[in-house]
């Protein structure tokens, strides 16, 4: 995908980090505690993707709003469990963390490595 390098991007880039539920969209209502259940771990999955490809979307953008935007992100809570697992006792991945650390090191911004894996929650 191009993405161009204008103030227009940053500021799709900053949305995307910011306000993901403006991409995401509202969450179904459901009855079925499994299906709601399911359907909330999906959504949450779309809203730390949608976060972490607005922090990719950035690195073009070094800019020193930006670094102390990416350095908040490095204690960023969201969890998801590692795509690359195959048990599910794994670990899980601090996945917004991890996108912020690697824009930041592109950036050679000296920063100290954040955790990036938790026991699954």
């Amino acid at each position: 995908m191009v993405f161009p390098q204008d103030d227009a991007a940053e500021a799709v880039a900053l949305r995307l980090i910011d306000r993901p539920l403006e991409f995401v969209g509202k969450a179904r209502a459901e009855t079925d505690p499994a299906r709601r259940a399911a359907r909330a771990d999906e959504r949450r999955w779309w809203i730390v993707r949608t976060r972490e490809t607005g922090i990719r979307l950035l690195a073009p953008f070094k800019t020193p709003a930006n670094v102390a935007r990416l350095h908040r992100l490095l204690t960023d809570p969201s969890l998801l469990p590692d795509p690359l697992a195959s048990d599910d006792a794994a670990p899980w991945v601090y996945e917004i963390r991890k996108a912020a650390y690697d824009v930041l090191r592109g950036w050679d911004v000296a920063v100290p490595k954040p955790v990036l894996r938790a026991p699954r929650p």
